[in-house]
């Protein structure tokens, strides 16, 4: 499921960045997102060429709302959302579930309906893929990162403020580079690396994660070249 799920995201990630990499450039506002979840529900605030500001509430349970991507007349992308309530009380994360569906060009390439736990907190993402120039971090996330891909460009800002693991405040240029995760006092797992390498493939960069203790690998997804600033603030517990 988990697999499933996270396929489904990527995806979703990938296919809407693609689709933008031509539309984009008959508009200079980047594709930005502003997402906040907490008990009483789901909004989604976003920016896409040629439909500027667009606004997504799910509230109750079952709520709906659909997201259409059109190229003047044509419809070229639907995602449906449903509000399917929030996780039980003894939950040791505080999400709400919402089941996506996605179709591309009229339907022609439908996916099944993804049930997806979004966990509360504040989400900002901004794609711009005609930038050069990297987006600082404010530097007060709980967790940030700001990436600018480029064939012969790579730079690198992470930022990590939780609980239960050392601080990291990490920035850098180049196509490799390794996060340390060290665990907070009082807890108890062993630290790990996340080692990063970024490649060239046409006008993407294929970014491979892997762990560095036993060369594991996590994740390996082509991303279009550009400046991608993402951010997550979780609630004040």
């Amino acid at each position: 499921m988990k697999k499933t799920i996270t396929a489904c995201i990527i995806t979703l990630f990938t296919g809407l960045i693609l689709l933008f990499s031509n539309l984009q450039n008959a508009c200079a506002e980047p594709l930005s997102i502003a997402l906040s979840t907490d008990e009483e529900g789901l909004s989604l605030n976003y920016s896409l060429p040629f439909l500027g500001p667009q606004q997504v509430q799910l509230e109750t349970d079952n709520d709906t709302d659909t997201i259409l991507i059109n190229f003047f007349i044509f419809e070229i992308a639907r995602i449906d959302l449903t509000h399917k309530g929030f996780s039980e009380e003894d939950s040791i994360l505080d999400a709400l579930n919402v089941e996506l569906t996605m179709s591309f060009l009229f339907g022609l390439i439908p996916f099944d309906p993804v049930e997806v736990p979004v966990p509360f907190g504040d989400y900002a993402v901004e794609i711009d893929l005609f930038a050069t120039e990297r987006k600082d971090l404010i530097g007060d996330e709980d967790i940030g990162i700001s990436l600018l891909l480029a064939p012969d460009d790579y730079e690198h800002e992470v930022i990590a403020s939780l609980p239960i693991i050392e601080p990291i405040d990490e920035t850098g240029a180049g196509s490799e580079f390794t996060i340390s995760i060290e665990p907070a006092a009082a807890q108890t797992f062993d630290g790990f690396d996340l080692d990063f390498s970024l490649s060239t493939f046409w006008f993407l960069t294929r970014i491979d994660v892997r762990k560095g203790d036993n060369e594991t690998e996590i994740l390996s997804i082509p991303l279009p070249n550009g400046a991608y600033f993402v951010s997550l603030d979780a609630p004040e517990v």
